[in-house]
């Protein structure tokens, strides 16, 4: 009698959770393919967008709207589970807007839905690099072609 109730509890597991990368690869094509009704059913109610502010979608509509709302297409090119998010890196490309660049989007999935999607802001330029000048360049390899200074 043991064995069976155990096959029994055994076969009521709960299914498993999608694959963050899955989610969000597939809101990405959805929104490539112009189908925001789609792509905001990718969202659960009340996600939370970030962008310059945060903002709560109120349900896949939202979720819609937002998408459609983007200016660009983008392409995953890299998605890095963390502990609790994922962040997934885009090239941009041509949408309703020219674009190029990359964005990177920390995502929060749960129960296959979108949490969270959280842009982050693009990384400072680097600081303490000079700038090639080629009229140096070629000022110092003319002097150095010349011999030394006299």
């Amino acid at each position: 009698m043991l064995p069976a109730v155990l096959a029994a509890i055994g076969g009521c597991a709960a299914a498993p959770e999608p694959d963050p990368e899955m989610v969000i690869r597939g809101w990405s094509r959805a929104v490539n393919a112009g189908d925001y009704d789609r792509a905001g059913a990718f969202f659960a109610r009340n996600a939370v967008v970030e962008q310059v502010e945060e903002i709560r979608l109120e349900g896949p509509a939202d979720g819609a709207r937002f998408s459609a709302s983007l200016p660009c297409h983008a392409d995953v090119t890299r998605v890095v589970a963390e502990q609790r998010t994922s962040l997934a890196i885009f090239r941009l490309r041509n949408g309703r807007s020219r674009c190029s660049g990359s964005a990177e989007v920390r995502f929060a999935v749960r129960d296959g839905k979108l949490t969270e999607w959280r842009q982050l802001p693009p990384p400072p330029p680097a600081q303490g690099l000079r700038a090639f000048s080629p009229s140096r360049a070629m000022s110092s390899a003319a002097r150095s072609a010349d011999g030394p200074a006299a």
